[in-house]
């Protein structure tokens, strides 16, 4: 018979371990949450970032558990430095920018779910475009006022959306995640939220260094696929995990070029690495960088000469 849940904070006492949400490692004294039931035999024992985690519907729902009674009543500290009760409004922080995003209950998608289908309906519309359209089609597109005309109309930056992501629609979900560990860009969540990331760094460029914490890196939001945030980076020199709540815009979020879409060399991967080490001074902005617009400006071109053939599907 399974017992009672039980939560606890620590720093990890290796970097063996595993996020369960983001599938990141948890370095080494970095502060990981758990999660312990008991099984038939044996514990299960899950491990997260603090800012991964997401408090269960058990305790939000049917017990009317806030953050910050999680938190004071629940979570068990064995931090060296006593974070519970030391930096409790860090912690309540943290799990509370989850608390707010579980909201599927009202009937909505995720941003990763509603970013994806938006881009499969314009892929369908730019297919159509292709392959041409009935008589039927023309006449009723010939009837519509213009201005319902022109807001049917595909941008530059859709048509975009669509041919990178007919590029990758097949792939399978390892394929997807080669691509990003590529661009040292997060491989955890569904198809969605992979050809989330995937359709925006190659069109924008590798999410790249925190411009306020200046170490820690850039990820794309999995509940608002318009935003990029910071959560943080682990200090070496003082074997501490340093928060970040840095939040902004994609397109005033900075990025690292170029986007690989083949396995970069060696001496490519040292570059990347090299560029991570030194922090923000290699950041680019998506909306300003004249190398980035113009590598944008010719995928948008090219997306708008489409000849695909289209006869099989």
């Amino acid at each position: 018979m399974s017992g009672e849940t039980i939560y606890k904070l620590e720093n990890a006492k290796s970097g063996r371990s595993s996020c369960k949400k983001c599938k990141i490692k948890i370095l080494k004294n970095e502060i990981r949450l758990g999660v312990e039931t008991d099984g038939p035999s044996f514990k299960l024992q899950s491990w997260y970032h603090p800012t991964c985690f997401t408090l269960p519907r058990k305790l939000v729902k049917e017990k009317g558990i806030t953050a910050l009674q999680f938190v004071e009543e629940l979570l068990e500290d064995y931090t060296v430095d006593e974070v519970c009760s030391n930096d409790t409004e860090m912690i309540v922080r943290q799990i509370e920018e989850k608390v707010s995003v579980t909201k599927k209950e009202k009937g909505g998608e995720d941003g990763d779910g509603v970013c994806t289908e938006r881009i499969k309906k314009n892929l369908a519309r730019l297919r159509k475009e292709v392959l041409g359209s009935s008589d039927d089609d023309d006449a009723e597109y010939e009837n519509q006022p213009k201005k319902k005309r022109k807001m049917n109309k595909l941008s530059e930056e859709e048509r975009a959306e669509a041919e990178v992501y007919a590029m990758y629609e097949k792939k399978k979900n390892d394929e997807l995640k080669d691509v990003l560990r590529w661009n040292n860009q997060m491989v955890g969540g569904n198809k969605d939220a992979l050809l989330t990331r995937i359709i925006d760094g190659q069109l924008n460029g590798r999410l790249g260094i925190c411009p306020s914490c200046e170490k820690g890196k850039m990820k794309l939001k999995d509940t608002e696929a318009a935003k990029a945030y910071c959560n943080g980076y682990f200090d070496e020199e003082n074997q501490a995990r340093i928060p970040c709540f840095y939040e902004c815009s994609l397109k005033e979020a900075p990025r690292l070029l170029p986007w690989y879409t083949e396995e970069p060399s060696e001496e490519e991967k040292e570059k990347m690495k090299a560029m991570a080490e030194e922090g923000a001074s290699n950041n680019i902005n998506s909306s300003s960088t004249s190398e980035n617009i113009d590598a944008k400006a010719k995928l948008l071109k090219r997306a708008s000469k489409l000849n695909w053939n289209l006869d099989s599907k």
